[in-house]
């Protein structure tokens, strides 16, 4: 059955978006690397002290999914298991675009794009100032609500 997006999405929704969070020790770092190499677009909440010198600042996003994955599943007869977590992806149009552009920026991937079979993914690397990989990021071209008609 397809659907369009004004009917996932109707008006008078009571949630109208996802605010995300990253919990950092190295908040400068972090929003720098959200600024300068991403480029996410930003307000600066002046308002608010925390002791940074980039700023309180909270990025747009744009569109957004949010999907919850089983801990332990079986398919086709495989057993997968996983603790309970949460990961960010940032979708882009063109993985293999967006990678050479965040690496022109001194971003740095770990290993080759890979087809999962949903989509085109690659793993960016997150490094605290000090060097040391804070976490990784995952970049992905597809996204399942672009599989409803508009």
């Amino acid at each position: 059955m397809t659907r369009s997006w004004q009917q996932l999405w109707e008006p008078g929704r009571t949630i109208t978006a996802i605010h995300a969070l990253i919990y950092s020790d190295d908040v400068d770092t972090t929003r720098s690397f959200l600024r300068d190499v991403l480029g996410l677009p930003f307000v600066n909440d002046a308002d608010v002290p925390d002791g940074s010198d980039t700023g309180w600042l909270i990025f747009g996003t744009g569109p957004s999914e949010l999907g919850v994955h089983p801990t332990r599943a079986e398919h086709d007869g495989q057993i997968w298991q996983t603790h309970r977590h949460v990961e960010l992806s940032f979708m882009c149009d063109d993985v293999a675009v967006t990678r050479e552009d965040l690496e022109s920026k001194r971003a740095q991937f770990d290993g080759d794009i890979a087809d999962r079979g949903w989509g085109l993914v690659t793993m960016l690397t997150v490094r605290r100032s000090s060097g040391h990989r804070q976490g990784r990021l995952e970049f992905q071209s597809h996204c399942s609500l672009s599989d409803y008609t508009v």
